[in-house]
C-alpha cells in the first residue's frame, strides 16, 4: 500500500496493482497506520472508497462504465 500511496504517479501504481503487475517500491513521510486508523473509524473497508457529498460511500474499485452510471445515478437524485 505505502508502495502505492507514495509513488509519484499514484494512478499508474494503482492501475498496476490491480493488474497483479509489480509496483516499483516507494516511500514517503505520509502516516499510513493512521489513514488506516480514520478508515477503520469510518467504516470503509475497501480500497478505494469515494465519499459523495450527500454521504454515501462506494467502496472498492469500480471501472469506469460503472463509476459513471452511479454518479450519474447521483447526480439525477435517484
Amino acid at each position: 500500500m505505502k508502495s502505492i500511496w507514495c509513488a509519484k504517479d499514484r494512478n499508474k501504481a494503482f492501475d498496476a496493482a490491480m493488474k497483479g503487475d509489480a509496483v516499483s517500491p516507494a516511500d514517503c513521510k505520509t502516516d499510513l497506520a493512521q489513514h488506516y486508523q480514520l478508515g477503520i473509524l469510518f467504516g470503509i473497508q475497501g480500497t478505494p472508497a469515494i465519499l459523495l457529498e450527500n454521504g454515501l460511500m462506494i467502496p472498492g474499485y469500480q471501472g469506469p462504465q460503472e463509476m459513471k452510471q452511479l454518479l450519474d445515478k447521483q447526480k439525477s437524485g435517484n
